[in-house]
């Protein structure tokens, strides 16, 4: 980043911005992750030797670098986003690409913080990065912007929302021949079945998305451990479901 503004090279400068927010963002799920193990840990009382109190100042400890971790991941893609805009000498297509990653970032930012009040700006920011990716037919952009969207509307009870945006996922990713994001997008679709009672139904849908996960095995790209994990505890959710609704049906059969 020094290096690019020395030279006055402002698209090296706006790329390397994106590199160190991308950082900073993993570095707060790092500490995240951190606070989560000490908040375990408070809860019995024999994670460290500090004890309980000495428990609680590491997870007050880890949340307060994750913040600040979350505040330069904020700044610097809130400056690359404002670099890429000011851009002119770049072919349209080009910048429209880079806009459309540059709200991307900053809606995962947005969701990051882990806050009900940021939804509505990560919806805002997701949203319109996909109308920019679907401008130029960029269909991984769609793509990362529609599970974003689904996610959130399924966490918020949204669930036409978000069946169109994880159908519309899979449908690129089938376009893709992207197995990853088509595992994802099933499974999504699988829970808002579920979440409307309609449990046969995700359990079909559960059967392709780990259909495609062993295909994918022999492939160049095999779909990852998350989502293979995603996929397999959903389906014995439904199935749970399935046998729990039919034993139901029984007992109101025999009362």
């Amino acid at each position: 980043l020094r290096i690019a503004r020395q030279r006055g090279d402002r698209l090296e400068e706006q790329r390397a911005l994106v590199g160190l927010g991308n950082c900073f963002l993993a570095l707060s799920e790092e500490q995240g992750s951190d606070q989560e193990s000490d908040d375990e840990g408070d809860g019995n009382g024999e994670a460290c030797a500090g004890g309980k109190h000495g428990n609680t100042s590491s997870s007050s400890n880890s949340k307060t670098k994750k913040q600040k971790a979350l505040s330069q991941a904020l700044q610097a893609h809130t400056d690359s986003y404002e670099l890429a805009r000011s851009l002119k000498d770049v072919e349209p297509k080009e910048k429209t690409d880079m806009l459309a990653r540059c709200l991307y970032n900053l809606g995962s930012v947005y969701l990051a913080h882990n806050q009900s009040e940021l939804l509505p700006k990560c919806i805002d920011m997701f949203t319109q990065s996909l109308a920019l990716s679907q401008r130029v037919s960029d269909l991984d952009g769609q793509i990362r912007s529609s599970l974003s969207l689904a996610n959130i509307h399924l966490s918020q009870g949204h669930l036409d929302e978000a069946m169109s945006c994880f159908a519309a996922a899979e449908k690129h990713g089938a376009a893709l021949r992207d197995a990853q994001s088509q595992v994802e997008a099933l499974t999504g679709q699988a829970q808002v079945h579920s979440q409307n009672g309609q449990y046969i139904i995700a359990r079909k849908v559960l059967h392709r998305a780990l259909r495609l996960v062993m295909t994918s095995k022999s492939s160049a790209s095999p779909v990852d451990r998350n989502a293979h994990v995603a996929a397999a505890q959903a389906m014995r959710e439904a199935r749970r479901a399935i046998k729990a609704s039919a034993e139901l049906e029984e007992t109101r059969r025999l009362i």
